[in-house]
Parts: C-alpha cells; sequence; structure tokens
C-alpha cells in the first residue's frame, strides 16, 4: 500500500508539472494562479501545497527537471582529463543544443525563464537554481584551468560566464527569435566558435 501510494503522489506531483508548463505557457508566469493549476490538473489546491512551497518553487522544479543532466554529466567529466575531458565537455554542449532544438518541453522552459524576472520570488529561486548550475560547470573549468586547457587570459570563472552566455544565446535565440530555426543548422558551426572562444585550437 505505501508503495502505491508513493507512486500516485508521484503521479500528481507530474501532473502538477505538466499542468503548471501548459498554464504557464497560456497565460504568463505572473498571470498564471496555483488555482488555475490545481483546476487544470483535476487535483485541488491542497495538492500543490504538498508537493510545492509556491509559484516560484514549481518554475524551480520545471527548471531543475530539464537541465539536471547537465549536472549529472559535470559529476561524471570530473574522471576525466586533457583534451578527453575537453572534447566531453563540448559534446554535453552540443548535445544540449540539440535536445533545444528538438524537444518542446524544454524550449517552453527556455521561454519561461525569461519571464522570471517579473516576479519577484521567481526571479530569486530561480538564480539560486542558475547558480548552482554554473558551480558545476565551474568546477569543470577548474580542470580545465588547472590543465591549461584553456585560453592564456580566461580563468575558470571567466571561461564559464563566456561559454554560458553562449549557450544561453543559441538556445534563446532558438525559441524566442529564430522564427525560421535556422540556427539550427548551423549547429556545427556554432560549437566550433564555442571550442575557438575557449581554448587554443592551433
Amino acid at each position: 500500500m505505501a508503495r502505491k501510494s508513493k507512486h500516485e503522489a508521484e503521479k500528481t506531483r507530474q501532473a502538477l508539472l505538466d499542468s503548471a508548463l501548459q498554464m504557464f505557457g497560456e497565460l504568463g508566469l505572473v498571470k498564471t494562479t496555483l488555482s488555475q493549476i490545481a483546476k487544470n490538473a483535476g487535483v485541488t489546491r491542497g495538492a500543490i501545497y504538498w508537493h510545492f512551497d509556491d509559484k516560484a518553487d514549481l518554475m524551480m522544479a520545471l527548471w531543475q527537471a530539464e537541465f539536471s543532466g547537465f549536472n549529472i554529466i559535470a559529476a561524471e567529466m570530473a574522471s576525466l582529463t586533457g583534451k578527453e575531458l575537453r572534447q566531453a565537455l563540448l559534446q554535453s554542449c552540443q548535445e544540449f543544443c540539440q535536445q533545444c532544438f528538438s524537444n518542446p518541453r524544454l524550449q517552453q522552459v527556455v521561454k519561461l525563464s525569461l519571464q522570471v524576472y517579473a516576479d519577484e520570488d521567481c526571479m530569486k529561486i530561480f538564480a539560486d537554481c542558475r547558480q548552482q548550475d554554473i558551480d558545476s560547470l565551474q568546477a569543470v573549468m577548474d580542470l580545465l584551468f588547472a590543465e591549461q586547457q584553456l585560453l592564456p587570459h580566461l580563468n575558470a570563472e571567466s571561461a564559464t560566464w563566456v561559454l554560458n552566455a553562449m549557450i544561453a544565446g543559441f538556445c534563446h535565440q532558438w525559441v524566442v527569435v529564430d522564427e525560421d530555426k535556422q540556427i539550427a543548422g548551423q549547429l556545427p558551426a556554432l560549437m566550433r566558435s564555442l571550442e575557438c572562444s575557449l581554448f587554443n585550437t592551433a
């Protein structure tokens, strides 16, 4: 019975996440209420508070569900060295961009991330969540810096921000600006540009 209860609780949690993603997309992050999310999911408002503290917590859960993969990859990279580590990082960036180009759910979360700055609570919790992602990435850059893989003018922190800004820019361009979706065909060139921005490729 306990196993069934746990399973049902997870189903409810997922239904709330699915509902939040849909309602945020239709109404916007600021205008969507918890009552609307609960009603759309077919559960009571109280069910939301069983799983999430507030709307900001819901948004963070959506972000973590779609972006947690890189943190796992970053942990696995800790055992790599040299060019193998460098190539693993570039490959993970390319795979993430490919996911962003093909996964509608991830695309929706990227769009929502641009709305968090209109809600103070969401902005704070989102910033904390993003900092975790950046910390995971910098742990990889620390290894690359120690092995002198980075360009001479970059340290681990500046390299982290260069990569983060470029990948975020590619994804935002794809889901928000590029109506003809031409950027996807440029992915190899974009990854080469990313590589040249971080590493000595001579």
